[in-house]
């Protein structure tokens, strides 16, 4: 049974009520200065938190989960909602699926009026919480609560998957920030916050305010769907032409912090404060240690080995983006093939890989996958504890090698995948794919219409026409470049900061 002193310690405004945020480590670390970005991506949830609603909401670890749960109390209670209305539990603590049954029998069981909210955060450590989620639901007892539940495995439910039981529509993905994130809260927080001045010392760029402003305005006002006519999608990118210089170097600071708000802020902080363009070492190592350990203990139905997951994530490391089979992986790392393809799906499961498979000729599944890190920092993370160097040492490497274009290639593959997806309907694999005939296109994309359009990326000075080759029964091409832009017959050749400045997340992706 969980003792009652480890539930006030989780739920500190039961005693403390709205003063429980200046004892919160979460949102002191969130109110600080070195949160330069406030990036709260619930906002538009709020409204949809109804009475009888259960959430599921997944994604990696250090990406914001537990402080989005936390920013959700706080508002709660600011609202006015009754302070013993609120029960909170991190699963970081192991309990059996009895006692969490317990647990919330015991909360329910308290006389408060009106609405319950049960937020149980890394619930996937529980063994069964679904059967107990479920129990809860068909005797009645959730009618007046909702639940929301994080996880850090993108095959959190198990078995039914509680359908009818008010989860329909609200499984939904807490990842990496995207460009476009990166973008719109630097410009917002950043400005009201330190001014032009700060900025421009940030770009080595002489910034405006109407500049600025009117930056911030037409991103926040335009946004590009794949599926709309590729000539509606160049009109909007083009747009952006008479902003390409800042936008190249807001790029330039994306590709150094990828998307975690705690490598961009760190980032952005070491960089005004400090004139230190780089991010402090311990987060690389933070953030490698929990994708080798989750990989390992939580991404399969048994424990695993966490030396084994690092041997599987160096192998990725100089390979990512190459066409592999998982038997020639096992081959070189001298790992009997059956553990090597369990431990890639336990990468997979706990948002580590993000694999895509091949299309040939005859649009027909091929066996060879091409294997890309879920973030670009993360990749980096891996990579320097591969190599036994620095993190801003191998990061700076990287991004000034040749293999700038396939690190650039592993952002546009992890935006493309947050336009369409959706949980349990719309895996990304439905629509993203690579092509591998005679020659190789880094992406074909299908539309709502069944058709597909080939998406290569070429991170060049300077791109041609004839870097990406015609297939049959392809009728548009979309040529991703460092600066250039044009359009011809058959191909659109648009910056790729571009095109992910205005790209727009599907529904499920907070």
């Amino acid at each position: 049974m969980v003792d009652l002193n480890k539930l006030a310690i989780m739920n500190p405004w039961w005693s403390k009520g709205k003063d429980f945020k200046y004892y919160d480590t979460d949102l002191s670390n969130f109110n600080s200065d070195s949160t330069i970005i406030k990036f709260e991506r619930l906002e538009h949830l709020y409204t949809r938190f109804a009475p009888g609603k259960i959430f599921i909401i997944k994604g990696p670890r250090r990406i914001g989960k537990t402080l989005m749960l936390k920013l959700l109390i706080k508002k709660l209670l600011d609202k006015g909602f009754d302070r013993n209305s609120i029960f909170y539990f991190s699963f970081d603590t192991l309990v059996t699926k009895r006692e969490l049954d317990n647990m919330l029998r015991n909360f329910l069981m308290k006389p408060v009026q009106g609405q319950k909210y049960i937020l149980l955060d890394e619930v996937q450590n529980v063994e069964g919480w679904e059967e107990v989620i479920k129990a809860l639901y068909d005797n009645g007892l959730l009618k007046f609560s909702t639940v929301v539940a994080t996880g850090s495995l993108a095959h959190m439910l198990k078995g039914e998957q509680l359908p009818g039981r008010g989860v329909e529509g609200n499984i939904l993905f807490l990842k990496h920030l995207t460009f476009r994130d990166f973008v719109l809260g630097l410009l917002k927080e950043v400005k009201s916050q330190y001014g032009v001045n700060r900025i421009n010392k940030l770009l080595n760029y002489e910034f405006t305010n109407d500049e600025m402003r009117d930056l911030y305005e037409y991103v926040e006002n335009n946004i590009i769907d794949i599926d709309d006519d590729i000539k509606k999608i160049y009109e909007i990118a083009e747009g952006l032409s008479s902003y390409s210089v800042p936008i190249s170097k807001l790029f330039e600071i994306y590709l150094n912090t990828g998307g975690y708000p705690i490598s961009i802020n760190d980032y952005i902080y070491n960089s005004i404060h400090a004139s230190n363009f780089s991010i402090t070492n311990q987060i690389y190592e933070e953030i490698y240690n929990y994708a080798k350990q989750d990989a390992a203990l939580i991404g399969g139905e048994s424990a695993g080995d966490p030396a084994k997951a690092s041997r599987i994530i160096e192998s990725v490391v100089d390979n990512a983006g190459t066409s592999v089979s998982y038997s020639s992986v096992a081959r070189k790392i001298g790992m009997n093939a059956a553990t090597t393809i369990s431990y890639f799906k336990r990468l997979e499961n706990s948002f580590v890989f993000t694999p895509i498979y091949g299309l040939n000729s005859s649009f027909a599944e091929m066996k060879k996958s091409k294997i890309y890190f879920s973030d670009i920092f993360l990749h980096y993370a891996c990579g320097a504890k591969a190599k036994g160097i620095m993190g801003s040492n191998y990061t700076s490497e990287l991004l000034n090698s040749s293999s700038v274009g396939t690190i650039v290639e592993e952002v546009v593959l992890n935006h493309l995948i947050k336009t369409k997806e959706q949980d349990p309907m719309r895996h990304y694999s439905t629509f993203v794919r690579f092509y591998n005939s005679n020659y190789e296109i880094d992406f074909l994309y299908k539309l709502e219409n069944g058709k597909y359009i080939a998406i290569e990326v070429k991170y060049k000075n300077s791109v041609q026409n004839n870097m990406i080759k015609k297939i049959d029964n392809i009728a548009d091409y979309l040529l991703l470049s460092k600066d250039n832009m044009e359009r011809t017959d058959y191909i659109t050749i648009i910056p790729v900061a571009f095109l992910l400045l205005l790209l727009k997340k599907s529904e499920s992706n907070l």
